[in-house]
């Protein structure tokens, strides 16, 4: 059996990619991981095509330099707009987050009507809505874009009233439609899922991609036999801009391995 001890590299926009980074640490342990947030461009959202291309090249070369053997594209928003275009640039495996999701959300419906909470730019892109009638052709999808939610988690005010509030609005058309089904389409999201289970009386399945992206990840480490040979593996964190709220909030989910962020410019 081959072993690459390279490390996994995994961005996102902000602190979101962390729920993807700990459930890569708790299943893979042996894993060397470099994140990096691009705290500089937050929100990714509100950005047009040409824009988030630029940014997710940046974050690529970041970690293609650092000899990462695989990258995971955290960013819902990037992984919905560029990421076939990014696997035609880079020789690197790179998984991205929405198929992942899909599939998870396809399984999971009992009557077909899927609900999807996304940045401005992801419901655009309309990516959700293809893969899902790409394997469940009579399904039923509402894509809502939510943008107002990046910067709440980001902040860390995840117990305001008004995210209440704000998520009850985004929810509306999809519960009113009967979605039995809600996918946190933007790794932000999984932050305020109590907010939402709440708002949502626990009734529809609601689909983290982050969990079935991670189980990805594996069948691409047993494919590339790619296995790094350690039993304990480390986490390099990366920010482009500020790393003050990266720390504060990203640690409460994260854990107190997030205590030291590298500054970097790119």
């Amino acid at each position: 059996m081959r072993f690459d001890n390279r490390p996994i590299g995994v961005f996102d926009s902000g602190i979101g990619g962390l729920t993807v980074t700990r459930l890569i640490r708790q299943q893979i342990p042996g894993e060397n991981i470099l994140y990096i947030g691009d705290t500089a461009h937050l929100p990714y959202g509100d950005k047009p095509v040409p824009e988030l291309m630029w940014l997710a090249r940046r974050l690529m070369d970041f970690l293609a330099e650092h000899q990462a053997k695989v990258i995971v594209a955290a960013c819902n928003t990037s992984s919905s707009v560029s990421i076939d275009l990014l696997r035609d640039r880079y020789s690197v495996p790179i998984i991205g987050v929405v198929k992942p999701g899909v599939r998870a959300a396809v399984r999971a419906s009992r009557n077909r009507r899927i609900g999807v909470l996304a940045t401005e730019a992801t419901a655009r892109s309309s990516a959700y809505r293809r893969e899902i009638l790409a394997l469940e052709g009579n399904a039923m999808v509402w894509e809502v874009a939510c943008p107002g939610l990046v910067p709440v988690v980001e902040a860390g005010r995840m117990e305001d009233p008004e995210v209440r509030k704000l998520i009850s609005s985004y929810l509306q058309v999809p519960l009113e439609n009967q979605a039995d089904t809600i996918i946190l389409g933007c790794t932000h999201y999984p932050y305020l899922r109590p907010v939402i289970e709440e708002v949502t009386g626990g009734e529809p399945n609601i689909i983290d991609p982050a969990v079935e992206t991670v189980n990805e990840l594996k069948q691409t480490l047993d494919h590339l036999q790619g296995y790094a040979n350690r039993d304990t593996g480390s986490a390099r964190f990366f920010a482009t801009g500020p790393i003050d709220s990266f720390i504060n909030v990203g640690s409460r989910f994260y854990g107190n391995d997030l205590r030291e962020i590298e500054n970097v410019d790119i």
